[in-house]
């Protein structure tokens, strides 16, 4: 079993020094810091020339350190947590510098913070070859701790935790073309950084439709949120929302028109044909109106 041995946090992130132990002796690792990875070079005792970790390989901005011994009287491998961001994902890059072959070995974690996919993840090559077999099961047994969530897992975990909401939403709803709508409701407002396209507020409720995602609403005087609806593709997001009655109208970018009752939660798709997106949503009498074409009456909503 490994032995971890945490390193604290160096005053300097951008630039520091790191000491492991190899085969009865001590080496060191230097890392600096570039805009968006690290360079490193390792010195291992009784080799002259250090090797180098280039520019690249080791990516992110580093959380956590540690040294792990993987084996009895071998050498420590030098583990590192690090995290990047995109647009609507998040990464974390579970690291082991190994210095004896001056290579790094990486579990990335994808984690899509506005679709309905769990996380994700996949590995350096390397880390399917029987070399480094000690280095995979290693960091596959600790992928969990860093948020890895296994689909299995999701159910169990959702019910409490905000950042499942859309798996939730689509392993309750996803299938749902009309229909009642299951709510799983969270504590406090929603956290995303996606772009808010669209917004409406009523009394105590705020619906949001947010870019690359779906719709949630905020009840103030509750202080929870909760998922109305997602798309089943993300880059399908709501593009605009409109209220009639009880009835919630939210128009999609790829998926047509979507109506939700907000008494009955009873939620029914419109499709468009091959145009499936909804660039204007209006209100017209008795009717709904679509890019400027009457799609259906205010009777046929749920």
């Amino acid at each position: 079993m490994e032995k971890i041995r945490p390193l604290p946090a160096p005053s300097n992130p951008d630039r520091f020094t790191v000491p492991f132990a190899y085969f009865g002796t001590t080496g060191t690792a230097d890392f600096e810091r570039t805009d968006l990875s690290y360079w490193v070079s390792v010195k291992r005792p009784g080799v002259k020339v250090p090797c180098g970790i280039q520019e690249g390989e080791l990516m992110g901005k580093i959380s956590e350190l540690s040294a792990v011994s993987l084996e009895r009287g071998g050498h420590e491998r030098i583990f590192t947590v690090s995290h990047g961001l995109g647009s609507g994902a998040a990464q974390t890059y579970l690291s082991l510098i190994d210095p004896r072959t001056c290579q790094v070995l990486v579990m990335t974690l994808h984690f899509s913070m506005q679709s309905t996919e769990g996380p994700k993840s996949s590995r350096s090559r390397a880390l399917d070859t029987a070399q480094f077999r000690l280095e995979r099961e290693f960091l596959e047994r600790v992928k969990g701790r860093y948020g890895f969530v296994r689909p299995v897992e999701v159910e169990r975990r959702s019910s409490e935790d905000p950042r499942l909401a859309y798996q939730a939403w689509k392993k309750d709803n996803g299938a749902a073309q009309n229909g009642r709508l299951k709510l799983r409701r969270y504590r406090g407002q929603h956290q995303s950084a996606a772009t808010v396209v669209a917004k409406l507020s009523e009394e105590s409720m705020t619906y949001t439709a947010y870019f690359k995602a779906g719709v949630v609403a905020y009840d103030r005087a509750r202080n929870e949120h909760f998922v109305v609806f997602h798309p089943d593709n993300h880059y399908h997001w709501p593009t605009a929302l409109k209220k009639t009655g009880d009835v919630l109208l939210i128009g999609t970018r790829g998926e047509g028109l979507v109506a939700v009752n907000l008494k009955s939660w009873r939620i029914k798709r419109f499709r468009l044909g091959v145009d499936d997106g909804v660039r204007e949503l209006e209100l017209w009498g008795n009717a709904v109106r679509v890019n400027r074409k009457p799609l259906l009456k205010l009777s046929e909503l749920p």
